[in-house]
């Protein structure tokens, strides 16, 4: 299994750990930053890829093995 598989399982697996730890976001607020999608986190993100790897694309094709052209293909209109 390739690193980007192993990620986005391992990515899944906690997501539905999470979902299923608080059903109710109420019962535990700790965990509402965890279901949110913020532009800081994505900006931090993005920033640590262009700074370890050098750009967002080098860390998708090099490192999680992305093929650019295939998700253009299947993604972009």
């Amino acid at each position: 299994m390739t690193q980007a598989k192993n990620i986005i399982l391992a990515t899944i697996a906690f997501m539905l750990m999470i979902m299923t730890a608080c059903k109710n976001i109420a019962e535990r607020p700790e965990f509402k930053p965890l279901m949110e999608v913020r532009a800081e986190y994505l900006r931090a993100g993005i920033d640590e890829m262009k700074n370890k790897y050098g750009s967002v694309e080098k860390y998708l094709t090099e490192i999680l093995e992305v093929d650019i052209e295939e998700m253009q293909r299947l993604y972009l209109y």
